[in-house]
């Protein structure tokens, strides 16, 4: 007599783009980090939630792969440079009523998880992959997300009135928001080949 075994294989999750499915806003309200690798954002069921959210309004439509930056030395103005292709730009020291460029020839991602973001205005790279990152109570209120050819999204945690008056001005490239409370931004779909709102 044969005993029939069955065997299961486990498929791995794909690596999503670099801007929506490697970095998340916390969904648990107050001050939440940027995660630096899709592992870790695996590693509790609320950042997973926002993950599979942002993979939901970032795929498919007429838009072309994004573009892939040269690795190049970490500009000043970047608090580290995971992988070397991106700019994590931290705000805890407060970019509240500023303009805040991404430097060119990177990925971006402007950290305003810890607030202090208040009606500063976000400048995304020309071609490359860009995220606002917003919590906080009134974290980001009233910031503007400018974006361009790349992919371009603002996440908004669950903390009271973080994204509230926040604006997304889309570019060409696949654009938007993924919010985890009543908080949402206003996106300005304009000729986004592909623009997902909360």
């Amino acid at each position: 007599m044969r005993t029939l075994a069955t065997v299961a294989v486990l498929v791995p999750v794909g690596a999503l783009p670099f801007d929506f499915g490697r970095y998340h806003a916390d969904g648990v309200g107050g001050a939440g980090a940027v995660a630096a690798s899709s592992a870790a954002a695996m590693g509790s069921g609320t950042s997973s939630t926002t993950t599979s959210t942002s993979a939901t309004a970032s795929t498919g439509g007429g838009c072309s792969a994004p573009k892939t930056p040269a690795a190049m030395a970490c500009p000043p103005q970047c608090a580290s440079c995971p992988g070397v292709v991106t700019c994590s730009i931290n705000c805890s020291n407060g970019c509240a009523g500023n303009t805040v460029t991404c430097p060119a020839g990177f990925n971006c991602v402007f950290d305003c998880s810890g607030g202090n973001c208040q009606g500063a205005q976000f400048q995304c790279p020309a071609d490359y992959s860009c995220l606002l990152n917003c919590g906080g109570s009134n974290g980001c209120k009233n910031a503007s997300l400018a974006c361009d050819g790349g992919p371009c999204s603002m996440a908004c945690s669950g903390s009271a009135g973080v994204c509230s008056g926040a604006t997304v001005a889309c570019g060409t490239g696949k654009c938007s928001a993924t919010c985890n409370g009543a908080s949402k931004p206003t996106l300005n779909c304009g000729s986004s080949c592909m623009c997902g709102k909360c």
